[in-house]
């Protein structure tokens, strides 16, 4: 995945398309990988989605993501 799209452009997908981000499953590239993958390895379409979704997931973390939403100090632990 890291060869086909930069982690800012993960940042804004998720593997389905909640919280406002963009599909990754309605893109032709989506079908492309899966249909190679299945072709070389011996596994389900449900494996290559989890490990997808944690792909995006973590894509905001990398960099050149859009960086993960940062939460202010916690009132009593500082």
């Amino acid at each position: 995945m890291a060869a086909t799209m930069t982690n800012k452009i993960m940042a804004i997908m998720s593997l389905r398309g909640r919280s406002g981000k963009v599909s990754f499953m309605k893109t032709h590239l989506y079908k492309l990988i899966c249909g190679a993958v299945i072709s070389s390895f011996d596994t389900t379409t449900t494996k290559i989605n989890e490990h997808m979704a944690k792909y995006f997931k973590y894509a905001p973390e990398r960099m050149g993501g859009s960086g993960s939403v940062q939460c202010g100090p916690v009132f009593g632990l500082f």
